[in-house]
Formats: structure tokens, C-alpha cells, sequence
């Protein structure tokens, strides 16, 4: 942590609504466009769910949270989390706490200007756009690979300068499969 990006912290209840923010959670979420939807008076006392997006995302998520509850275990990962502007690189720390409560606490590992903003819009369907792994930000190609976003404005055709780039929300197979794998030997050490 340092205190020009401090580390964000946040709780749920043994329900997955969220109890703790920390006083870094406004101001990272007015980073990436979070406006007033996710300011803490809208945020507190809310499922988790509602603020997770794909439902790829959510499966692994809740079997993050059914590992550390079970496990007693932490469990760790990085993870992208760009804004327009830029790259972040973080670090996720998921840990359980007691009567249910797990701790999410993200830090920011390194930051990248990006020579151009990249606003993009999540979309659920449609036929101009391209999925985006919720973990590590790559986008995945018409020719089923994931690459980093140069790549899939280049192949994919898809920047179109009059409107944000839309998204649906995934994972890649190599971030599930990666994650997979960790969380089977997160909750096999605890056997």
C-alpha cells in the first residue's frame, strides 16, 4: 500500500451483502467511472451480486467465497482493473473472517498510462462487441484466442471512434483454469 493508492477494503456479511468499505473505496470508484451508483451510502447493505458482473465471473466468485469460508483459508490472485485512462495492475487477498464475514482487500500492484483512453460499455448480447476476461483484461479474438486490447482493436475491428467499445464480461480459459487449479489446493491444505 502506499498513500498515493492505497489499498481498498471491503466486507460481506455470512449473506454476501457488503458491511465495511474502506475510506479508499470512493475515491477509486469516481477512478473508474463509478459515479453515484457506487458511492458508499448505495453500496452498503447490498449483495455482492449485484455489483459482479457476468455470470462467469460470479460462479468463480462464489466458489472463491465457499473455499475460504469452508477452508478457513486465504485465498489470493491478481487481476486487472483498468479505467480509461489506465492499466492497473492489482492483488487481490480474499480472506475469511469469523461468523461468515470475508474480507476482500485489493492492492495496487503498478500502473500504466494509457497513450489513449479506451472507454468501453458492457453489453449483454449484440453483434459489435468483444468479451473481455474479468481477471486479466485481455479480450478474446474472433479467432477464439485472448489478446491484449491493441490486438483487438487491430483483428477485431471493433474501435469505432463514435461510441465507447462494448463488452460481455468474461473469464479466459487460462485465468479459470488457473484459478481453478488454486483454489483445489486452497481447500485441499486445509484437509
Amino acid at each position: 500500500m502506499t498513500s498515493e493508492h492505497p489499498d481498498v477494503l471491503y466486507a460481506i456479511d455470512a449473506e454476501d451483502c457488503l458491511v465495511e468499505l474502506s475510506s479508499s473505496w470512493q475515491p477509486f470508484a469516481e477512478q473508474n467511472e463509478g459515479g453515484i451508483s457506487l458511492n458508499p451510502g448505495s453500496v452498503l447493505g447490498q449483495s455482492l451480486w449485484t455489483f459482479v458482473r457476468g455470470e462467469s465471473l460470479q460462479v468463480l466468485y462464489r466458489d472463491v467465497l465457499t473455499t475460504v469460508r469452508r477452508s478457513g483459508r486465504p485465498f489470493e490472485f491478481d487481476y486487472r482493473c483498468d479505467s480509461p485512462a489506465l492499466r492497473r495492475h492489482m492483488h487481490m487477498r480474499v480472506e475469511p473472517l469469523p461468523d461468515g464475514i470475508v474480507r476482500f482487500q485489493s492492492r495496487t500492484v503498478r500502473i500504466e498510462s494509457r497513450n489513449q483512453p479506451l472507454h468501453v460499455v458492457a453489453a449483454s448480447t449484440g453483434h459489435h462487441h468483444l468479451k473481455r476476461c474479468s481477471i486479466c483484461n485481455r479480450f478474446g479474438l474472433p479467432d477464439r484466442t485472448w489478446s491484449d486490447v491493441l490486438d483487438a482493436i487491430t483483428v477485431g475491428q471493433a474501435m469505432n471512434q463514435d461510441r465507447p467499445l462494448q463488452i460481455i464480461w468474461g473469464i479466459c480459459d487460462d485465468c479459470r483454469g488457473n484459478l481453478r487449479t488454486r483454489l483445489e489446493q486452497t481447500a485441499a491444505s486445509a484437509e
